[in-house]
């Protein structure tokens, strides 16, 4: 596959999985009081929001670079589930797509630091 679909793939992930984190986000800025400072807990939520969410989007980035098709397609699913898990998750606010969520988001977590740990040592 060439560099340019890579890419491609690549945005796409990003756009849905940053789309699918912005009601979340909104949701920990609902109750913020004028004049709280940028350092409270409610902006950190949010922006971790961001944060833990991009971890699958790192992790595709990362095997962008050492073009590796197999692993490229893991991440893009994980990242496929983890839109939907997080759909899911605004819509019925249950146990089950929370606890999905957090599952995706902590295989995430372990891939990109497996990937980190790869690219550092070869």
């Amino acid at each position: 596959m060439s560099k340019k679909w890579y890419w491609f793939y690549w945005g796409i992930a990003f756009m849905a999985v940053n789309l699918a984190a912005v009601p979340i986000a909104v949701f920990f800025l609902y109750g913020i009081e004028e004049g709280e400072g940028l350092l409270s807990a409610d902006y950190a939520m949010a922006t971790g929001t961001f944060l833990v969410s991009n971890f699958i989007t790192l992790y595709t980035l990362l095997i962008i670079r050492s073009r590796d098709q197999r692993h490229f397609w893991i991440g893009w699913n994980i990242a496929a589930l983890q839109v939907i898990a997080l759909i899911t998750f605004i819509t019925s606010l249950s146990k089950v797509a929370a606890i999905l969520t957090i599952l995706l988001f902590s295989i995430a977590l372990v891939l990109l630091i497996k990937q980190i740990r790869q690219n550092r040592w070869t």
